[in-house]
C-alpha cells in the first residue's frame, strides 16, 4: 500500500506539510496545492520567490523536493516506486489551467527548481474554477484536455499525471477522457469517483469507477471518503487490484490515518491523544511564527472543522469554538479540548 497526501487548497501548504512530516509516518507522496499555469512572458514579470503560491513550492521551503526530481525519466520512476525516500514524502506540484502553451512554459520554469513530476487538476468542483473551464470545468471538452496532455508528455524528462472526477455533469465525460489518455505515456491517473456537480455530497460511485478501470491502461490512484482503517479495508475488498490510495479530508481529521492504515489498526486512544497534542502544539506555533496571530487562527479554524469529527465535538461546541478570534484564547481552548 502506497499512500498519498491529497492537495487541499489553502490548507496543505508547506507549513502544514513540514509539520506533518515531523510527527506522522506512512505518507509516501504529497501532491501540492494547485498552481495556476502562466505564459513565459507573465512568468518573467512575476517575482516568483515572493509570490504566495510559488513560495509554497520554493526549494528553501521544501527540503525533500529533490527526492523525485532526478531529471531523468527512469530515476524519477524508480523513486516513485520506492515511495518515501530518506523518510520524507515525494513532492509533486499540481497545475491548474487549460492552455497547452502555458503548461509548457510553467513546467519549464518549475524544472529550474528541480521538479520533473507534475499533476494536472481536472477535478476541482469549485464554481469559480469550473466557470473558467478549469478543474472539473474542462472535462466536457476532451479536445482541450488532450491538447494539454499531448504537449506536456512530449517534454523530455517530465512525468505527467492527472487528478480527475467522473465528469462535471455526466460520467461519459470521464470515459471519453480515459480512452484518449491511453494514447499517452502518463505516470498515473488519480480518480475521485464523484461528479463535479455533486461537490462532496453523496457516496463515491464505485460502479462507475469499475467502468473506468476497465477502460484505462494507466496506473490508477484512488481518492474519496477513506476516513478510517475500516473504510480502507472495505475499499481494498472491493478493489484488490488498486494498491495506491490518496487521503484528503480523512487525513486532516486524523493525522495518523496513513500509519494506522499501514499497520492495519487504529492507534491506542492514549497514544493517539499524546501524539496529537505534540503535533498540534508544533502546528499552532509554526503557523503563528509564519502567519501571525490572525493568519494562524484562520488556518486553525479551518483545521478544527476536521479535527472536531475525530474529537467528537458537537455542532454547538464547534460553533462556539469558531467564534473565538484571539490566538491565545483559541489555542488555550483547543488544547483543553484535546486533553479532556
Amino acid at each position: 500500500m502506497k499512500i498519498w497526501l491529497a492537495p487541499l487548497h489553502g490548507i496543505t501548504n508547506y507549513h502544514f506539510r513540514n509539520c506533518l512530516n515531523r510527527h506522522v509516518k506512512g505518507i509516501d507522496v504529497a501532491i501540492l496545492p494547485f498552481l495556476p499555469v502562466q505564459s513565459a512572458e507573465r512568468l518573467r514579470l512575476t517575482k516568483l520567490a515572493h509570490n504566495k503560491l510559488w513560495k509554497d513550492i520554493a526549494p528553501e521551503n521544501n527540503p525533500q523536493k529533490h527526492q523525485c526530481a532526478k531529471g531523468r525519466r527512469e530515476e524519477g520512476t524508480a523513486d516513485r516506486e520506492r515511495g518515501r525516500v530518506g523518510g520524507e514524502p515525494v513532492l509533486i506540484p499540481q497545475l491548474m489551467g487549460n492552455k497547452a502553451a502555458d503548461f509548457v512554459d510553467t513546467v519549464a520554469a518549475l524544472s529550474k527548481w528541480g521538479y520533473y513530476d507534475f499533476n494536472w487538476n481536472i477535478g476541482c468542483p469549485a464554481a469559480q474554477v469550473v466557470t473558467r473551464k478549469r478543474g472539473c470545468g474542462i472535462m466536457p471538452f476532451p479536445d482541450m484536455v488532450e491538447e494539454v496532455v499531448a504537449a506536456v508528455t512530449a517534454i523530455d524528462k517530465v512525468h505527467f499525471s492527472l487528478k480527475m472526477r467522473l465528469g462535471l455533469k455526466q460520467c461519459t465525460e470521464s470515459e471519453e477522457i480515459i480512452k484518449r489518455l491511453n494514447r499517452y505515456n502518463l505516470a498515473f491517473v488519480v480518480i475521485h469517483p464523484r461528479l463535479g456537480v455533486q461537490q462532496y455530497e453523496g457516496k463515491p460511485d464505485w460502479e462507475q469507477l469499475e467502468r473506468l478501470l476497465s477502460l484505462t491502461q494507466h496506473e490508477v490512484i484512488y481518492s474519496g471518503d477513506i476516513n478510517s482503517v475500516a473504510d480502507c479495508e472495505q475499499w481494498q475488498h472491493r478493489f484488490p487490484q488498486l494498491t495506491q490510495l490518496m487521503l484528503g479530508r480523512g487525513l486532516l481529521a486524523n493525522p495518523f490515518l496513513a500509519e494506522e492504515i499501514k499497520q492495519g489498526a487504529p492507534l491506542l486512544p492514549q497514544e493517539w491523544k499524546l501524539r496529537f497534542a505534540d503535533y498540534y502544539t508544533d502546528l499552532s506555533t509554526t503557523l503563528l511564527r509564519h502567519r501571525g496571530e490572525k493568519g494562524a487562527v484562520g488556518n486553525l479554524k479551518e483545521l478544527w472543522q476536521y479535527f472536531a469529527k475525530t474529537l467528537k465535538l458537537s455542532d454547538t461546541e464547534l460553533i462556539k469554538l469558531l467564534r473565538i478570534n484571539e490566538y491565545r484564547e483559541f489555542v488555550i481552548t483547543t488544547k483543553a479540548i484535546i486533553s479532556n
